[in-house]
Parts: C-alpha cells; structure tokens; sequence
C-alpha cells in the first residue's frame, strides 16, 4: 500500500482514495496505489464492491506529464485499468473537479461512473500535440459513438457532466455528497446483482461510412501540418475496425510516435511556461528576485510561442516533402536538427535583406541631388 491511495471501508463497499495533491496526477505512487488496491480488494470476501474517487479538489485530473520521457516507473496505466476493469467485484468510478486526460481513461476502466453535476471531463491530449495513450481513443467510442468521440478527442474540449451522462460516459449524477452517493450505488448495484459491464466489450457504432474522410476534410486546414489530430482519426478508426486488443497497440503505437515528436516537444514546453508563469510567486512583490523570476517566465513564454511558430513555418513551407489529405504539409521525418537548419536559413535571409535594404538606401542617398541654398 502507498500512501498516495488510501483505503477504508464502508460496510462492505470498499474506498480507494487518490491522495496526491494538488490534483491527484497519476504518477508511479497512484498507479501502483490503485492497482494493489483493486487487487487486494478482490481477493477479500468480506467486500462486494469498490469504489475509487479522489480526495481534495478534484478526482484523477491526468498524467503526470513530468515522467514524459522518463525511464518507466510503477505500473502501466494501461495494466491499472486492466486490473480494474478484470476485477471480479463492481468498482465504481466518483467523479469530481476536473478528470481530464488519464484520470478519464482511468474511470473508463471502472464498470460504472457516477459525478457531481460540476464536473468536467475530456481528453485534452492533443493541446499537447499528443493522443489518449491509455485506451481513450477506444474506449471513449464505445461508449458515445465514433463521430461524437472524434470531434471530443481532437478538440480536446471539457465535456460538462450533464453532457457527458446523456452520451453514456457517466452513468449517473449525484446530488449532496459525492462518497455517500457512490456507496449507495455500488450498493444498488450490488443488490440488483448488475453485470461486470466492461467499456472494452462494447461495439462502436459507426454513424457513416464517409466519416473518417469527411473528418479529415474538415480537419485539413485546422491542424497546419500538426500530426496529432491525424492520428487520433487512425486510432477510432482502429476502434472501429480492429478488435479491442489490437486497437490498444495501435494506438500506443502512434503515441509514442507523437511523444518524440519536436512538435509535441515544442507544445509541452509552452505549457509547462504557461504553467509556471501562473503561479504566485513565492518572493516579495516590487523586489529583484520578483522580477528575475517574472523575467524569466516571460523568457520562456515568449520562446515557447517562437518555437511553435517556427515549427509551424517549416512544416507549412513550400519545400517541405510530401502533403496530408486536403493540402495540409507534413515532413515525413521531423527531427530537432531540421528545425535548427530552418530557423538558420531565416536568420540569414534576414541577414540578407537588412543589408540589401541598407545598401539601397545609401545608394539612393548618393544619388539624392544637393539641395540648393539660396544666400540672401
């Protein structure tokens, strides 16, 4: 047991709480939390059903972006929900705040989902030039259908609990105390001896034929080169076409492609120089320090927004090999160095036309007739 997920009981309901503040991001401590947790609780038979819900402010609110790149640490995300969704008793997902990302896909794997009716929740991932990893572009499908999970996995948009209960993602909404309300329905459950329902046994419906390309002819001029929301249309296609299994690696696949991407790079580091410039600073105001570190955040955003648009340029320019459905350019091999060599190449044309446009205009000065004085 960690102490970033604690359990308690009531009656015969077990409670897993996620206790890593601020927000309860999944790092290696709740992952390996939630899955001994659900583990333990399945083997004793004094417990009838679990329910996993957040403590503090907000339920599971995504990954912890810090360990992208990192050596892994802990249990997969993708086992976590696995165990969960194997688990041989009911677990119920309580929602609260804000699950987005992997705190979705996490309760996608519970086999019910209750929420306040504040909540909020969406895979944001393409904000990050990346997609779901751990089973959102599968799973989300199945529950809402292909064309409502596309247009929610590549906007990335907040979906408000009402919403989302009226597409199948939550399954009821509590009013008053969100534990007490989740007791009680894993206790109805128990009682009415529902069935182990598992989001992954559900069959996506496909609502056209043409949707795939209809939506990457919508797509064309949004994206500008960018390779996420491309690859979010492959993986619900995967979810249609492709058994559950075999859509999983695919879309793990294409994750860890976008992961080392210098786009998906360029994105994170401007969200983590948005993220640090909005916190309060820990110095007095109006002092050196304040504005050495208000300083340096604005360093980093404005680099952040520099390198973006950079990649932007050499991914829309007229060089660049190859091209996506509906005229949107992509490289077909992204590297940092041929980013560099562009941001070069800029540099020197600039170079270029400063001096030109300096010549010219020495130029035209010699060639400027003198001015005559009139002597009175």
């Amino acid at each position: 047991m960690t102490d970033a997920v604690l359990r308690s009981t009531q009656g015969r309901i077990a409670i897993l709480t996620v206790n890593n503040p601020p927000v309860n991001a999944l790092a290696a401590g709740v992952r390996d939390g939630i899955k001994e947790g659900v583990e333990a609780m399945a083997a004793d038979p004094n417990i009838d059903a679990i329910v996993l819900i957040g403590g503090g402010r907000t339920f599971i609110a995504g990954a912890d972006i810090r360990e992208f790149g990192k050596p892994p640490k802990g249990a997969n995300l993708n086992d976590v929900i696995a165990t969960m969704e194997n688990c041989p008793k009911i677990v119920v997902a309580a929602l609260h705040g804000t699950p987005l990302g992997g705190g979705l896909e996490t309760a996608l794997g519970a086999h019910y989902r209750v929420s306040l009716a504040s909540t909020r929740v969406g895979l944001p991932e393409v904000h990050l030039g990346l997609l779901p990893g751990a089973g959102g572009t599968q799973r989300l499908p199945r529950l809402t259908g292909a064309k409502y999970a596309l247009d929610a996995i590549i906007s990335g948009r907040h979906i408000p609990a009402p919403e989302a209960k009226t597409k199948g993602i939550i399954d009821a909404i509590v009013e008053g105390d969100l534990l007490a309300g989740a007791v009680a329905h894993a206790q109805m459950l128990v009682a009415q001896k529902a069935p182990l329902r598992r989001v992954r046994d559900l069959k996506v419906t496909l609502e056209s034929p043409d949707l795939f390309k209809e939506t990457e002819k919508a797509i064309a001029r949004r994206a500008r080169g960018f390779k996420a929301p491309w690859s979010i249309i492959k993986c619900v296609q995967a979810a249609v076409e492709l058994p559950f299994d075999e859509g999983i690696k695919r879309e793990r696949e294409l994750f860890l492609e976008l992961l080392t991407s210098p786009e998906s790079a360029a994105q994170r580091y401007y969200f983590f120089a948005e993220r640090e410039a909005a916190k309060v600073l820990d110095v007095p105001a109006d002092t050196p320090q304040a504005r050495d570190q208000e300083g340096r955040h604005r360093r980093r955003r404005h680099h952040g927004r520099r390198h973006r648009h950079e990649l932007r340029q050499c991914r829309d320019s007229g060089d660049a090999p190859g091209s996506e459905a509906g005229g949107a350019r992509s490289r077909a091999e992204d590297h940092p160095h041929q980013l560099r060599e562009h941001r070069q190449t800029r540099r020197h044309e600039s170079r270029r036309r400063r001096q030109a446009h300096g010549a010219d205009q020495a130029d035209s000065h010699l060639r400027r007739p003198e001015r005559v004085r009139c002597h009175h």
